[in-house]
């Protein structure tokens, strides 16, 4: 009979590196899978940050902890995120003055500020390379990619 087993405590560390490669090796492949891995990460990344004082309190030395983020050293993120900020502004005022104002913000929405959620991976991986194995396992996702990236568009010119 199995047994079952809670989950460790490092596990939403592994949920969200998981989903941090996903989103990272999917993108040369398909954008749909890439953001659901981004998805992934994301809610991994906010269950690792919520058990965060836990994990400290126990002080357990063999689980990785996620790293304090400190997003005032991040002022790029915050300036994309300003940016997305007044597209919307931008959006909702424009489609107040047009004559069907869901069918324009719904427009608006499926054009340039359904990517406002590529700037969380950015958040994402400035936390995850806070420490040397995420630093190490990015760029391995990366080197990763782009030989995907490079296979795909080799087997591209070959095929319709």
């Amino acid at each position: 009979m199995l047994a079952r087993s809670r989950p460790g405590p490092d596990f939403p560390y592994h949920f969200s590196a998981f989903g941090g490669a996903l989103a990272i090796l999917a993108y040369p492949v398909s954008v749909s899978v890439s953001q659901a891995g981004l998805a992934l990460a994301l809610a991994g990344w906010g269950w690792w940050s919520l058990h965060r004082p836990r994990l400290l309190q126990k002080a357990v030395s063999d689980v990785a902890l996620p790293p304090a983020l400190p997003l005032v050293k991040q002022p790029v993120l915050f300036f994309a995120l300003g940016i997305y900020a007044a597209q919307l502004r931008s959006l909702l005022i424009n489609g107040l003055l047009s004559d069907d104002f869901m069918a324009f913000v719904q427009r608006g929405f499926n054009t340039e500020l359904k990517d406002v959620f590529l700037v969380g991976m950015a958040f994402w991986t400035a936390s995850f390379a806070g420490s040397d194995r995420g630093r190490r396992l990015v760029g391995r996702w990366l080197g990763a990619a782009v030989v995907i990236l490079v296979v795909t568009g080799v087997v591209s010119n070959f095929s319709k």
